[in-house]
């Protein structure tokens, strides 16, 4: 008989102007691994990462979460790519204005969320160590989803 096992492990990369700030394993939540069935099923109506959001409650991750505990703003993913066979990175900038705060928690929301804070399924979130976000800061955060 022939036992397989399927992981996924998600990390968070966070950048304040251009310098790693930290590297964050994640909780992939229910409703994540619930995409990764229906994909595997042939349903890609909702497969696609879409925004990277940020927030400031340091509530810890759980998996049945659907969205941030206190929002404060969103980006698109600007970057994807196929960095092996087994992995994925995507990745979106939060520019000197947007996300202005102590950031405390970060997700990846699927294809159905939009521009609107709270709005779409989120398929991971993180806590980090909490920074601050000012008017002089970029922040840039890479997700990298490896299945093995």
């Amino acid at each position: 008989m022939i036992k397989e096992s399927f992981n996924l492990e998600g990390e968070y990369k966070i950048y304040l102007n251009d310098k790693l700030f930290g590297s964050f394993k994640n909780l992939i939540t229910t409703i994540g691994k619930t995409y990764i069935r229906d994909n595997i099923y042939g349903d890609f109506s909702n497969s696609t990462f879409q925004y990277i959001a940020i927030g400031t409650s340091a509530t810890a991750p759980a998996v049945g979460q659907i969205q941030l505990v206190a929002e404060n703003a969103r980006s698109v993913i600007v970057a994807r790519t196929k960095i092996s066979t087994n992995q994925l990175k995507v990745s979106a900038n939060f520019n000197f204005e947007i996300g202005i705060g102590t950031i405390r928690e970060i997700g990846i929301f699927m294809k159905d969320a939009t521009s609107v804070a709270n709005s779409g399924t989120m398929f991971s979130r993180i806590t980090p160590t909490a920074f601050v976000k000012d008017s002089e800061t970029i922040l840039i955060v890479e997700y990298t989803l490896t299945i093995s």
